[in-house]
């Protein structure tokens, strides 16, 4: 596979084709989306303002105003809190190519890294309706996002090799509130989840490679 030619790939998109290889193409390769329902898009206006005030942005009314009621009582609730990543730091973007036989890369956002003279923290902020949904001590040991997040960082950013952790920040869409949770960063973990990605996306690449054959295929029957 050459440069031109690479596979980016998600620890979303890994999921979903576990779950539904079709879906998978469906969406990720013919790019054909579902529509946003109220809850994806909730997620998607808060991910938008802890963004804008990570990059210091004066004028958040964009977001906080009466039209998203959800949106304002969350920041109203948690605006302490949410003020702060004025002050915290860039929003780190990363872009890093793995894999053994294909150039296959994984393109992200750390919603948080904060690091101090004794350990590195790495923070991932969720909405849900409901707490059943959050992450617990027990729980975010498995959690394959913040993992192949705190893999990458402890592989290629961790220069002083300080402990890392693992921070998940849940927001309630109903009550506003906020609940954190941490855990530290387990590298076996990690690159047991590293490896299961790697595996993922190049099934992924052969599955894609067989479904543009199998189009190519019957488009040159039909035209016949």
């Amino acid at each position: 596979m050459t440069e031109q030619e690479k596979f980016t790939v998600s620890v979303s998109s890994a999921k979903t084709y576990h779950a539904c290889n079709t879906q998978w193409y469906i969406g990720s390769v013919e790019k054909i989306r579902q529509p946003p329902t109220p809850a994806t898009e909730i997620g998607t206006k808060f991910a938008e303002l802890t963004e804008a005030l990570s990059n210091n942005e004066p004028d958040i009314s964009k977001w906080v105003n009466p039209d998203n009621p959800t949106i304002t009582s969350l920041y109203e609730k948690n605006k302490d809190f949410l003020e702060m990543l004025r002050t915290e730091g860039g929003k780190p973007e990363f872009e890093l190519a793995f894999g053994i036989n294909l150039y296959i890369a994984y393109s992200g956002w750390i919603d948080r890294v904060l690091e101090t003279e004794d350990r590195i923290t790495i923070r991932d902020y969720k909405t849900a309706g409901s707490w059943q949904y959050t992450l617990t001590e027990k729980t975010m040991g498995a959690d394959e996002q913040l993992n192949i997040y705190g893999y990458f960082y402890h592989t290629y950013y961790n220069k002083k090799n300080k402990p890392i952790w693992l921070e998940h920040q849940q927001f309630h869409k109903g009550t506003g509130m906020r609940r954190p949770v941490q855990v530290p960063y387990n590298h076996e973990e990690g690159k047991a989840i590293y490896d299961w990605l790697v595996e993922t996306a190049e099934a992924m690449v052969l599955e894609k490679r067989k479904k543009i054959e199998d189009v190519n295929k019957n488009f040159k029957k039909r035209n016949k």
